[in-house]
């Protein structure tokens, strides 16, 4: 192999955990002397006034599906490959390249096809999502981030099991334990944060995150210890409606911090201060949080719902993700319990090698040339 062409997200989606997989990905094969170039579609109508919302996001979808589509045409490699299954649609036009795609989650088209009652979809989501799926069922090979993705995709498509692997995600970024000195300066500019104890929780207000659990959870872990000084701090997007509802309901109100979309070390620094990660997905395609707030040092509560547990190993205490009692419970564990503590960082530590960017980087290396040859 000479020449690996990643194929990435449209930059005014941004979508950064994937910028981050992207970035990671070119860096990694670039240190093993391969020549690797990134491509993506540029902005061209979609910097008019572009949202994805209403009738301007027809706008990127231009930019994304008819003005790269022709540029796709001419690449020249040895390998293409398709960093996000979001841009399945690009498939058909490289049937006659090298080629493969990363499939992080098939959430949004097992909701389209009606497998996930709690997500409705619209008829346009339908129609974009069959797309993505056809897409996938003309693909040379299919790369899954887990064992239980890689099931539900085999589930739904054409696909026969030896056009898809299991290449588990790596760390995207260097995430380390900071000392408590270093972490009080990336977040200084919230210095309210580190005046009480806090337990974090990280995502956004999609179904699968949970955050109504994670609510109820912190407000089951008050009832255990009414006098506990402990926060809850929700790293990721604003609170929805809803959500500020319930935070209402449950009177946690002056307990709950926000702190909108911390920058990646802003995140480091909140993961090495806090005394766990609470994070009771129903669902996931992978679950990054979990290796990053382990290879902070940072004691993991989550769900036992596939995929985290093969995610985060022997290095966190499970619950089903229903089970919100007993996932109060063992927030207690991890935060009164010195030993329970000291032995759930230690094994996160030890979990988080499995996801060794270097391991992650031989096993496509791999792939890429069984592909070639």
């Amino acid at each position: 192999m000479n020449k690996i062409v990643l194929v990435t997200n449209y930059p005014l989606d941004n979508q950064q955990s994937m910028q981050r997989y992207a970035s990671a990905l070119q860096l990694g094969l670039s240190s093993r002397r391969l020549q690797v170039i990134k491509t993506f579609p540029k902005p061209v109508l979609g910097k008019i006034n572009y949202t994805k919302e209403g009738i301007y996001k027809w706008l990127g979808y231009i930019d994304k599906y008819l003005i790269f589509i022709s540029k796709l045409h001419d690449v020249r490699a040895d390998l293409i490959h398709i960093c996000d299954h979001g841009n399945a649609m690009y498939v058909p036009h490289l049937q006659d390249k090298n080629h493969l795609i990363t499939c992080h989650d098939v959430l949004a088209i097992r909701s389209a096809l009606g497998q996930i009652p709690q997500n409705p979809t619209s008829w346009t989501g339908k129609q974009y999502q069959d797309l993505i799926l056809k897409g996938l069922n003309r693909a040379k090979h299919v790369v899954c981030v887990s064992h239980k993705t890689r099931e539900e995709l085999l589930a739904i498509s054409t696909l026969k099991t030896e056009q898809t692997s299991v290449i588990h995600n790596s760390l995207n970024y260097p995430f380390r334990q900071l000392s408590l000195e270093e972490a009080a300066q990336r977040l200084s500019s919230r210095n309210e944060i580190l005046k009480n104890p806090f337990v974090l929780h990280v995502g956004d207000n999609k179904w699968y995150k949970n955050r109504s659990g994670v609510l109820r959870i912190f407000a089951r872990y008050r009832c255990l210890y009414p006098e506990s000084d402990l926060n809850l701090l929700l790293a990721g997007r604003p609170l929805s409606k809803e959500l500020e509802h319930l935070k209402n309901k449950l009177n946690l109100s002056s307990r709950i911090i926000q702190w909108i979309n911390p920058n990646t070390e802003q995140l480091e620094a909140l993961y090495s201060t806090a005394q766990a990660l609470l994070f009771p997905s129903l669902n996931e395609g992978f679950g990054w949080p979990v290796i990053e707030a382990q290879a902070c040092g940072c004691p993991v509560i989550c769900s036992s719902n596939e995929p985290l547990p093969e995610v985060a190993g022997d290095g966190a205490l499970t619950a089903p993700a229903e089970e919100e009692e007993e996932l109060a419970q063992l927030l207690a564990q991890a935060i009164q319990s010195s030993s329970k503590r000291s032995g759930l960082i230690k094994k996160g530590l030890a979990n988080v090698e499995r996801f060794n960017p270097e391991k992650i980087i031989d096993a496509y290396i791999q792939l890429y040339t069984n592909l070639v040859c």
